[in-house]
């Protein structure tokens, strides 16, 4: 679509779909600018996040950091203690999947 045409449909001048084109190219363009730009064309603006890895997938590698660590950083260390180390990976599976029943959702992120 020619620079002139689109002007007239923001209601701005070739110059300042110029400006709008070369911010976009740069990553500089406002969310603003892209919803007169959507409307103007009869679009919709979406915006999205996408997780590079599966959101289950990270919650469960999320759980079992916060579950290793709280293992290693108490029960592990009581353990030591009483001459009776044991790594974190010589517990059972059973063991991990209890501590991790200790972080719910709304914990998961919060630093420990």
């Amino acid at each position: 679509m020619p620079r002139r045409v689109l002007g007239e449909l923001l209601g701005v001048g070739e110059k300042r779909v110029e400006q709008m084109e070369a911010g976009e190219a740069r990553g500089k363009i406002s969310v603003d600018s892209l919803q007169k730009a959507a409307a103007a064309l009869d679009c919709e603006l979406v915006i999205a996040l996408v997780p590079r890895t599966p959101l289950e997938e990270r919650v469960r590698r999320r759980r079992m950091e916060l579950a290793r660590e709280w293992i290693r950083t108490r029960m592990l260390h009581t353990m030591s203690l009483e001459d009776q180390r044991v790594a974190c990976s010589d517990l059972p599976p059973s063991a991990i999947e209890e501590v991790e029943r200790m972080f719910p959702d709304e914990r998961l992120w919060e630093k420990p």
